[in-house]
């Protein structure tokens, strides 16, 4: 079954395959920037830089990242209907998480400046496949299986992921539908702060991949944003969901182009 439309049997199964979608996005974003400040360190051959960045990253792969993919396993892997073909799905999903956990690991102990940014890339590449796969072809199986509703599935992976505590819970007024393309694309490398290229992301995550991005960035850095349109209910957004936190600063202001500095202030 390679479809990219899920069939929600309720309104509540809809709910939970946008919530995972865009939980999906905030991973992406994060992921996009804290690689971002590893491969500049990398750059640059500032060894201070490349170890803060690299054990930056590595602390979130270890906190954050692999443990939820792990939960998603656990969580939705077994309410797959078996067939033939779920069978050989959901094997191949095991195996990517996996290699996401050991290509994780990699980037800890890489010791050549060219290693560990191909690892870095690597671990991007990898995490943008996975999910892809997951939204695209996992999530039509579980619509349509017996074994449990996606709504169902979707409270025992929050109720599990609030145990961990890995990655912060869907933030208010934002949106995305399963089937659209989830991906690491967009962000670009500024002089001072990583560039992220909302125009390169689908409009239906855009907002959960700049919440993710923003997640990453530590107080005293930025991120410079480039949009579409004046992205003023983006911002009432982030204010809502981190009151005073950032500092916006309009680079550029025009109809179809929108450059914004966001320094986070603590």
């Amino acid at each position: 079954m390679h479809n990219n439309i899920v069939l929600a049997a309720n309104g509540a199964d809809a709910a939970a395959v946008d919530a995972l979608t865009q939980r999906h996005s905030e991973l992406s974003g994060a992921l996009a920037v804290k690689s971002i400040h590893l491969l500049d360190a990398v750059t640059g051959q500032e060894q201070t830089a490349i170890e803060k960045a690299r054990a930056d990253l590595t602390a979130w792969c270890r906190s954050t990242l692999v443990p939820y993919l792990r939960r998603e396993a656990e969580v939705l892997y077994p309410a797959v209907r078996v067939t033939e073909e779920s069978r050989l799905l959901v094997q191949a999903l095991f195996q990517q998480v996996q290699k996401l956990s050991e290509t994780a690991e990699a980037i800890e102990t890489a010791d050549a400046s060219l290693e560990l940014g191909v690892t870095t890339v690597s671990l991007r590449v990898e995490l943008g496949r996975h999910l892809a796969a997951e939204t695209e072809q996992l999530l039509p199986y579980l619509a349509f299986s017996t074994n449990a509703g996606l709504s169902e599935l979707w409270a025992r992976l929050t109720e599990t992921d609030a145990e961990g505590g890995a990655v912060a819970s869907v933030g208010p007024g934002t949106e995305a539908h399963a089937g659209d393309h989830l991906c690491t694309c967009g962000i670009e490398d500024d002089s001072d702060f990583p560039t992220l290229d909302v125009r390169e992301v689908p409009h239906a995550i855009r907002h959960a991949t700049v919440f993710g991005a923003l997640e990453a960035i530590a107080p005293g850095s930025g991120l410079v944003l480039i949009a579409p349109h004046d992205p003023l209910p983006l911002l009432a957004q982030i204010e809502q969901r981190s009151p005073g936190r950032f500092n916006v600063t309009y680079l550029m202001r025009q109809p179809d182009e929108c450059r914004l500095q966001l320094l986070r202030q603590s």
